[in-house]
């Protein structure tokens, strides 16, 4: 055995090095899309809970009766920050903003003959969370409430009565929505959506 013979190794190529760099750039790309859709629909969660969590710490504070003691289209949003109606993770001051970061507000509105309703409103929503949360919303109130069939007296319900896009330019009180539907409820960049709840009598 001859312990002096040379040994030859052979170095990558130039060309080598470039694919298994982009195969491994492919990999990053994929587990990346995966953990934003991921964290996109954990965000889409997160605001239908606290959607529904505000719905009910107001309709827990203010009745029917109570709301027509209110002027139409007044703000409630402090009163809900300072009653302990908002999840935490919301309150900014005085102030409530989403999981995106925009605003949310709260308003009454009691102009006859529609019964008392209040009006959650989440402005700048990005398209996709958009559509999603339009669709998965009313995926919940249908199932709420499955004898709803969203063809009279939308604003007395307790559940969503009424969801709207962009100030009313769509709108919808058949639940659930199907996400072609979403889609063209959410047509811009950025959306407002718009939730109608009753108050309990």
């Amino acid at each position: 055995m001859n312990f002096f013979a040379k040994t030859y190794s052979r170095a990558f190529s130039l060309v080598e090095s470039a694919i298994v760099l982009a195969v491994i750039g492919l990999i990053v790309a994929g587990i990346w899309a995966a953990y934003a859709s991921l964290n996109e629909q954990q965000k889409v969660t997160a605001t239908i809970t606290q959607v529904f969590t505000i719905a009910k710490g107001l309709q827990g504070r203010i009745s029917a009766a109570n709301a027509l003691s209110l002027s139409n289209a007044t703000s409630i949003t402090s009163f809900a920050v300072n009653s302990g109606s908002i999840p935490q993770d919301m309150i900014s001051g005085n102030s409530i903003r989403s999981l995106y970061g925009t605003a949310v507000t709260l308003t009454v509105f009691n102009a006859t003959p529609a019964a008392p309703r209040f009006d959650i409103y989440l402005a700048a929503i990005p398209r996709t969370a958009c559509i999603k949360l339009v669709a998965q919303i009313t995926q919940l109130a249908a199932i709420s409430d499955p004898a709803y069939k969203g063809t009279t007296g939308p604003m007395d319900r307790l559940g969503l009565g009424y969801i709207a896009t962009n100030a009313g330019a769509w709108a919808s009180t058949t639940f659930p929505v199907s996400l072609a539907m979403a889609s063209t409820a959410c047509s811009q960049t950025t959306n407002q959506i718009t939730l109608t709840f009753g108050f309990p009598a």
